[in-house]
């Protein structure tokens, strides 16, 4: 997937797992109602998400963290600028 289209998830939950797997966030997207959470395009992530919702664990703390980063980012005022989460 290295280089292509951005992975868009509008689940929080899921992006804040791949977050912590250390896939890298490329932005945010108006979807209707939802915002869509944008990944680089990077070997594995299409698998990383997969095992997301097949139970894969991270770290407790950490998945916490990242859920309320990206909260804060999705619902900052910054629309086109990437920050870090």
């Amino acid at each position: 997937m290295s280089g292509g289209e951005p992975y868009r998830t509008s689940n929080l939950y899921e992006a804040a797992y791949l977050l912590c797997k250390g896939y890298a966030l490329a932005g945010k997207e108006r979807v209707g109602k939802r915002t869509a959470v944008l990944f680089q395009a990077a070997n594995g992530l299409q698998q990383g998400a997969l095992d997301y919702y097949a139970g894969a664990t991270v770290e407790a703390r950490m998945l916490a963290d990242k859920y309320r980063a990206l909260k804060d980012y999705i619902f900052s005022d910054m629309t086109e600028h990437k920050q870090e989460v």
